[in-house]
């Protein structure tokens, strides 16, 4: 004999299982639904009415501002007046830097210290060349000196020899370069002071014979003179009258730019109450939309729950939690459910099912035991459709006791007597011993006789019962009987040598 046998469960089994314990479903259910209403109703009486928001919207002075500087800067007549003023403003800088700067305008008008020569170009006619060539040669020559003498390399010679005392546009203001109708060039030179002058003049020589002779295009024979040098100090009024009109174009720009910087601001101020008092209209509905759609999520929260819809879910959660434990309770009772499949399992000749009337059976009668035996019914309707009555099925199972008996009688060479009944204590099963003992042909030499051991066959008096006993046959109540002393039974009975005719089921409807 196995150690333990399993039960293999359908499902009905778990309807079943759920429908008997519909006490506990009713009782987790209402436990269920006064938890749940309970705790909505305390939630309900914690909520406290919300207060009315008293608080005025307003834009702040960021969101004003981010307002104005998203329209105003933006307007075409705005970005054109700004840009005239940038404008004027760089001129006036410039020209502010000239006049505080220039050393030309701060030089005396009434006493100039001026310097002049004049670089004489003679070409050399070596080759017979005819004039009207020898001329044009001289014209290339002396345009190439007068492009070297205004060059930057011949400034910046003229800055580094005179030890940089003035330098960049200052310097340039101080020299002048052009070209004569002899093609010769002429420079003329001024300062602060004849000393200065002076040594411009020697600089530029320096320059033309040691470094303009070498870089010129053009290797036509020539020789360099410098002719018509001469220093003196002049009444210069063009001086005068370049520093007044510096002054009076610097002011004309300082008058256009007052007058447009007027005309922008009348421009700003004429925006700011049409398109930015419209924007800030707009911009003020969007943040009070936004402040009211923050609040609904709050308003919402403080909604009382709704005390049925809890009631309900309570009754609905407490009923699926008993349903669970209803089927975890069945299927871990250990009990004896389907007794021909466990007659297959261990080899035992399943004989018969035989269902006792309750009438029989003693079964009280109330509501509660009414639905129990509702609920047995349906379970066992499929059976009880297809089932004999009860005589027949007591005559049957006799008859099967009988003629196992005499195989057994044969196999062992003797008259077997007593039939040692493992079944438990229930009026129904003692109903069937009786009805089976009343049903056996008693005049028989054959006869039997069934001694039921009770439901607890480890007790010394069953035992002994039982090593009494010719043979043993096995009553079991489906739902009833519990497994494991269900097989510690059919063991101890397999260790006694005792045969087993079979195993009866006993159901009560």
């Amino acid at each position: 004999m196995q150690e333990q046998e399993y039960e293999a469960y359908y499902l009905r089994d778990f309807v079943y299982f759920a429908l008997k314990g519909w006490r506990k479903i009713v009782l987790f259910a209402v436990i269920g639904a006064i938890l749940l209403t309970a705790v909505a109703l305390l939630r309900n009486s914690n909520i406290s009415e919300p207060e009315a928001a008293e608080t005025e919207i307003v834009l702040t002075a960021e969101e004003i501002a981010a307002v104005r500087d998203s329209i105003i800067p933006a307007d075409l007549d705005v970005i054109r007046y700004n840009q005239r003023i940038t404008f004027l403003k760089e001129n006036i800088t410039a020209l502010s830097e000239r006049l505080s700067n220039s050393v030309y305008l701060s030089l005396d008008s009434e006493a100039q210290p001026v310097g002049t020569f004049v670089l004489d170009i003679s070409m050399n006619n070596i080759s017979n060349e005819s004039e009207e060539f020898i001329r044009q040669r001289n014209l290339l020559l002396s345009l190439d000196y007068l492009r070297l003498a205004r060059s930057n390399a011949f400034y910046s010679y003229l800055e580094k020899d005179s030890f940089a005392t003035i330098s960049g546009t200052n310097l340039r203001e101080l020299v002048e370069i052009s070209l004569q109708e002899d093609n010769n060039v002429h420079f003329k030179f001024t300062g602060p002071d004849m000393t200065y002058v002076r040594q411009l003049s020697e600089s530029a020589q320096e320059y033309i014979f040691f470094e303009a002779e070498n870089q010129i295009s053009y290797s036509y024979p020539h020789t360099l003179t410098i002719t018509n040098e001469n220093f003196r100090t002049i009444n210069n009024p063009a001086i005068d009258r370049d520093r007044m009109s510096l002054e009076t174009e610097i002011e004309e720009l300082d008058q256009e730019l007052d007058g447009i910087t007027l005309e922008l601001d009348e421009l700003k101020q004429e925006i700011e109450e049409t398109d930015v008092a419209i924007a800030l209209e707009k911009a003020l509905e969007e943040k009070i939309k936004t402040a009211e759609e923050a609040e609904k999520p709050e308003e919402e929260v403080v909604t009382g729950v709704n005390v049925p819809l809890y009631t309900i879910g309570g009754f609905i959660v407490g009923a699926l939690v008993a349903l669970l434990w209803n089927f975890y309770r069945g299927a871990s009772a250990g009990k004896l459910l389907h007794p021909d499949d466990f007659s297959r399992r261990i080899g035992l000749l399943y004989i018969n099912e035989i269902f006792v009337p309750e009438q029989l059976a003693g079964t009280k009668k109330s509501f509660a035991a009414a639905l129990d035996r509702w609920i047995e019914h349906r379970y066992l309707a499929p059976k009880t459709r297809a089932a004999d009555s009860l005589e027949e099925s007591i005559d049957y199972a006799e008859s099967i006791i009988s003629g196992v008996y005499e195989s057994r009688e044969k196999e062992y060479e003797m008259s077997v007597r007593t039939i040692a009944v493992i079944s438990a204590d229930a009026p129904s099963v003692q109903h069937v011993i009786d009805a089976i003992n009343q049903s056996k042909d008693e005049d028989s030499a054959k006869g039997f006789k069934l001694n039921s051991l009770g439901d607890n066959i480890t007790d010394v008096s069953a035992i002994d019962a039982l090593r009494a006993a010719d043979a043993a046959l096995v009553l079991v109540r489906p739902r009833k009987t519990e497994m494991q002393a269900l097989l510690r039974a059919l063991e101890i009975t397999q260790e006694l040598n005792k045969p087993i005719l079979g195993l009866i089921s006993v159901e009560e409807v």
